[in-house]
């Protein structure tokens, strides 16, 4: 089969009725105009005793799926972009690479290590619980009293018994004796992507997802 009979299979395009109907031609719309144009000329004026071979067909053809694909990628840029303020995006993209701690009572334990942080409205005693992802209770770490402001555990940690197999948690800060303050919990880990969802930017932590507006802080990497 020549190339001829293989664009007969294709559905025909034509730019007229698409930059008629009153819709604004982009310039990637623009590119795949003038590229079918520049195919159907070739087809039209080709030697009838040396057609266009099939392999110099499924070439151009892939050319012009190539600028398809640009034109898919340019557009989810576009939105990205079009979604937030450029601030917003640069601070995002600032956030890449970076370790941040976010609201959130997760833990990745990974290498036989996992830390959590939490923060206390003041000085009390309290004791942890940790959970797995069925949510069954796994380990609970003895109380003890923390100070306020920032603390960081090792629940991992031989003191506290048997180790946790390398996955992800969740857990919890219990106060001791029912008092009426409440730890603020945090989840930790390196940014690797940022992406929109539903409108919103999110950035990529630990293969979770979560609000730029959920950012604490930027903390230094564990060593």
């Amino acid at each position: 089969m020549d190339a001829t009979g293989a664009l007969s299979s294709i559905p025909q395009y034509d730019p007229k009725s698409t930059a008629g109907g009153g819709a604004d031609v982009t310039n990637g719309d623009k590119q795949q105009i003038d590229f079918l144009k520049m195919l159907s000329a070739q087809l039209e004026y080709q030697d009838p005793m040396e057609p266009m071979q099939n392999t110099e067909f499924t070439a151009q053809m892939a050319q012009f799926t190539a600028l398809g694909e640009q034109k898919k990628s340019n557009t989810l840029l576009q939105q990205l972009i079009d979604s937030k303020s450029p601030d917003q995006i640069s601070q995002a993209v600032a956030y890449i690479g970076k370790q941040v701690a976010v609201s959130g009572n997760g833990v990745d334990v990974s290498g036989g290590a996992g830390s959590v942080q939490f923060q206390m409205p003041s000085s009390a005693s309290a004791h942890l619980r940790v959970f797995d992802e069925s949510g069954k209770l796994v380990k609970e770490i003895p109380s003890k009293t923390y100070s306020s402001g920032d603390n960081k555990v090792d629940i991992n940690d031989a003191k506290f018994g048997g180790k946790l197999p390398d996955g992800h948690y969740t857990y919890a800060v219990q106060m001791d004796d029912n008092q009426s303050i409440q730890a603020t919990t945090l989840q930790t880990g390196v940014v690797t992507g940022v992406s929109r969802q539903s409108g919103d930017i999110v950035l990529d932590l630990n293969g979770r997802v979560f609000p730029l507006n959920s950012v604490l802080r930027i903390d230094q990497p564990d060593s």
